[in-house]
């Protein structure tokens, strides 16, 4: 079965229309096409992907401060119904963008969620916390993706902002002592604040899947996790 959507470069006007559609979903109060819109196979699907080459473009651009992401609603490739996807773009210190719009792919299936390989790590978020996070999304089921798990201090999420070395870290770009990573994965997790769950994503190395396989999700002691912390709204 071919990805529910393929990566690739894509312009501003399927930018717009992608992220637009998202924004209008989450506005609006239709659970069903919600849960519709994160549902494969009649299971939710776990993460989104940027193979390696899209990622090195994403680090190319001239005075990129910041890896901007936005939630957006793709076409799949199977049926054109929407699937759920983010769009990738990096910003200058004025908030400019400073290279092409990069659309992740989403596989046709869930990803496995391996057995942790450590029990501890030093990084922005503990092991703990990225295992517990990326868990407890991978134990959502489909009846159970509501509205609130996206409502932030400022509104419904409409993506996040990265710092660029979480980015540079998390694919190890060649040059550094270190081989690049096949793919970059952002890994839907359900973070607490204040006893409320709010959708987030964790970086981490992996394999780019192909169409047979969705991969195996596996949390390592030679990998990079990092919490998101600066979402849309306010930081759109």
């Amino acid at each position: 079965m071919p990805h529910a959507l393929t990566p690739r470069q894509i312009d501003a006007g399927d930018f717009n229309d992608y992220t637009q559609s998202w924004r209008q979903l989450i506005d609006g109060s239709d659970t069903d096409a919600l849960r519709a819109c994160f549902e494969s196979n009649d299971a939710l699907l776990n993460y989104v992907f940027l193979p390696q080459t899209l990622v090195t473009g994403l680090l190319a651009g001239n005075g990129t401060a910041e890896i901007r992401t936005k939630f957006a609603l793709a076409p799949r490739n199977t049926d054109q119904t929407p699937v759920f996807t983010m769009v990738f773009y990096g910003i200058d210190r004025n908030q400019i963008p400073t290279t092409a719009y990069y659309l992740a792919g989403v596989a046709a299936w869930p990803a496995t969620l391996g057995q942790p390989l450590i029990e501890q790590m030093d990084t922005r978020i503990s092991f703990e916390q990225a295992y517990t996070w990326i868990t407890r999304w991978h134990n959502l089921m489909p009846d159970q993706m509501r509205f609130d798990l996206f409502k932030a201090d400022k509104g419904r999420l409409r993506g996040y902002t990265h710092d660029l070395p979480d980015f540079e870290q998390a694919i190890g770009l060649p040059g550094n002592g270190e081989e690049a990573a096949p793919a970059l994965w952002l890994n839907f997790a359900l973070p607490s604040y204040h006893t409320a769950e709010l959708f987030g994503t964790v970086l981490t190395r992996n394999s780019e899947p192909d169409e047979d396989n969705a991969g195996t999700l596996r949390l390592a002691e030679d990998e990079f996790y990092f919490d998101i912390s600066r979402p849309c709204p306010p930081a759109c």
